[in-house]
């Protein structure tokens, strides 16, 4: 699962020669089932990534590990810009746009926040949590392989999967579920906040699917 933004009305950067621009305007007017049934769809992703790269305003792209901690970072700088139905908007994949006003705003305020020593102490922070969530979860990983391998000699089965653990092992085992500590999978960097700060400033307002 990942959030797909989609620039309202992008910035044209950089376009393609004449021929290769009326191929991809070709290809992109084609149904995905059209293109696939004429062998086109590879040419098309080709060409599309192209102008993708070429023109940042179009589209970004994080999948929820990633987006997660960048909405909320975007959200903590901008609460005077974006109003409270835009900060929950964020979070689902209803749609929502975000007007250019807003997203020109957005990019502003970022741009300004990655400048502060306060930001780089942010990162340097939330790596320093996300690896130490690591190493828990690594000990956790340790307890539920050793649950196993008691499972295995209790039952025989080599095979056996947790749901099918004996009633005191399952017990066990969901607790260790239960401790995992989620904070090592959301991370958050300067990369990707700049490049989320290049797509908003250049995409003429964005929705968020």
């Amino acid at each position: 699962m990942g959030f797909d933004l989609y620039g309202e009305n992008p910035k044209v950067v950089k376009g393609f020669s004449d021929k290769k621009s009326e191929r991809y305007e070709e290809l992109c007017a084609m149904s995905y089932e059209d293109r696939e049934k004429q062998g086109l769809n590879d040419e098309y992703w080709e060409l599309n990534s192209e102008w993708e790269n070429k023109n940042p305003g179009t589209y970004f792209r994080n999948n929820v590990w990633w987006w997660r901690p960048l909405w909320g970072f975007t959200c903590d700088h901008c609460e005077d810009i974006l109003t409270e139905k835009d900060m929950n908007a964020g979070t689902w994949n209803d749609g929502h746009v975000i007007t250019e006003d807003k997203a020109i705003a957005i990019a502003k305020r970022l741009k300004e926040a990655l400048e502060s020593p306060e930001t780089k102490e942010y990162f340097d922070e939330h790596k320093r949590k996300m690896e130490q969530a690591k190493k828990e979860n690594e000990k956790l990983n340790e307890q539920k392989d050793a649950l196993n391998k008691i499972a295995i000699t209790m039952t025989g089965d080599k095979d056996i999967v947790p749901m099918n653990y004996p009633k005191e092992l399952k017990k066990q085992f969901d607790a260790l579920l239960e401790e995992r500590n989620w904070a090592a999978s959301y991370p958050i960097n300067r990369e990707n906040v700049e490049n989320f700060v290049e797509f908003a400033e250049q995409s003429g307002g964005f929705s968020i699917c």
